[in-house]
């Protein structure tokens, strides 16, 4: 009786085992079934592919931040050119006397000298705008940077001329007194200008002339046309 039992007992055990085993193939068949050489080689494929993949986003990286390299570079040339281009033209424009010139320099105030003649007083000679262009010419020699007369700033194209009881310069008709402004070393101007024999002797013949030192001034920018047929405004 008790190797029936026993017996008994064994086969129900051989058949829940059987049982579970079914239930696992069906869950694996379910879930999609188990790995097989086939799939294996799928995930392989897969890998490599998207291996390949991944190393060629990285050379096109690569070769994009190397662009955005070049082009930094390019862009700092380029900002670099243009500072010097600005500099250029900031430089020129001071040259051809187009901004205000600050500095030190001599002030040369050419009064007339005058006489009484019956009660009346009168003037002994009028400059001329030759004994002008000599005088700025002198200046020039001397190291002037810069040179404006009754604050017309003369340029390389300024005209000084004589018209009728006036002298022109720039276009507009200026009388006496003149104040012509130099600007560089006074001490050099002044010298120049005093040299025997020189301007100063020559003006002070028939003008009043004084000469005064000036630390700190400032010449107008030119105000005139700077094509021809132009005039100043």
């Amino acid at each position: 009786m008790r190797k029936v039992t026993k017996a008994a007992a064994v086969l129900a055990a051989a058949v829940v085992l059987g049982v579970l085993c079914a239930l696992q193939v069906k869950n694996v068949r379910a879930a999609g079934g188990g790995l097989t050489p086939w799939s294996a080689r799928g995930i392989a494929n897969s890998t490599t592919a998207l291996q390949a993949e991944k190393a060629s986003l990285q050379a096109e990286l690569a070769q994009t931040q190397q662009q955005s390299a070049t082009l930094e570079q390019q862009r700092q040339s380029a900002e670099s050119d243009l500072a010097s281009l600005n500099s250029q033209y900031d430089t020129m424009r001071r040259q051809a006397g187009l901004t205000d010139l600050p500095g030190q320099g001599l002030v040369v105030t050419i009064h007339p000298r005058t006489y009484n003649e019956n009660g009346k007083k009168k003037i002994i000679r009028v400059i001329s705008d030759q004994e002008l262009l000599l005088l700025v010419n002198e200046l020039n020699a001397a190291g002037a940077q810069g040179i404006s007369i009754n604050g017309q700033r003369l340029i390389s194209r300024s005209a000084i001329r004589l018209a009728g009881d006036f002298v022109n310069i720039n276009n507009i008709a200026t009388s006496m007194p003149y104040e012509v402004r130099a600007l560089g070393n006074p001490d050099s101007l002044e010298t120049a200008l005093r040299l025997y024999g020189g301007m100063y002797d020559q003006l002070s013949e028939f003008y009043d002339v004084t000469m005064e030192h000036n630390g700190k001034m400032t010449l107008p920018a030119y105000q005139g046309g700077l094509l021809d047929g132009e005039v100043a405004q």
